[in-house]
């Protein structure tokens, strides 16, 4: 006997609301702190008014293309989750009420003078320096928090001359900007690999049985190369 569509949301749903309410028990919190997301990419709106009539509110798309049409016809929560594009980002304001993925100063910038109405926005970390999903470095996250503190708020040349400024310092080392090219200096560290428990390995890699003694370390002053680059300062 065939589900209808009605009753297969409703049911999934209900599974995945039982999953909530026990973690929140183990947890011991209270599903008040909750925010239940349904990410709704590649589903109709048809799908997405059975959600709201079974009382869910927030709704996740990280396409522009597809999430504007539905964001038009169904009220509610609406969270961009996708890697910004700077040519979606105006229309992306106009129906988005959370924006989960900002990595750039630049789009900040377009979002505060698009948006027609209040936005609450999420920084996206990159945890492993992959280049293909987005998110800015811990690094530079700190880098770029320093500048727009320094510079007081987001105008592109103060914050750019504040992080001519720079300093972070992370896990005991610690790293600058260059001014005259806008690129971060910051320290190396020469080991070589050996077994744990070994003098100066008092850890392994991956569970190798194996870890790196740091047997010379480089202040980011000393490191750093010539610059020959020619960019247009800031003034």
């Amino acid at each position: 006997m065939a589900i209808d569509r009605r009753s297969e949301i409703t049911s999934n749903l209900q599974v995945v609301r039982d999953e909530i309410s026990k973690a929140v028990i183990n947890a011991g919190r209270s599903l008040d702190e909750i925010t239940l997301i349904a990410v709704t990419k590649t589903f109709p709106a048809s799908d997405v008014e059975m959600l709201r009539d079974l009382g869910v509110t927030h709704f996740g798309e990280n396409r522009d293309a597809d999430a504007a049409p539905k964001a038009a016809v169904v009220a509610g929560t609406w969270h961009f989750q996708g890697q910004i594009q700077s040519n979606k980002l105006k229309s992306i304001t106009s129906w988005a009420h959370v924006i989960h993925s900002l990595d750039e100063i630049r789009h900040f910038e377009v979002i505060e003078k698009s948006a027609p109405h209040p936005l609450e926005i999420f920084c996206q970390v990159s945890l492993d320096g992959s280049e293909g999903r987005g998110g800015v470095s811990e690094q530079k996250l700190y880098e770029l928090a320093q500048a727009i503190e320094k510079a007081g708020n987001t105008d592109p040349v103060r914050v750019a001359l504040a992080l001519e400024k720079a300093r972070v310092s992370m896990a005991g080392q610690t790293g600058f900007m260059r001014a005259e090219d806008h690129q971060f200096q910051q320290p190396l560290v020469v080991g070589v690999m050996q077994r744990q428990g070994a003098p100066g390995v008092p850890f392994d890699v991956e569970g190798s049985g194996y870890g790196f003694k740091v047997i010379r370390q480089i202040t980011a002053e000393k490191a750093r190369l010539p610059s020959t680059c020619k960019m247009v300062r800031p003034s």
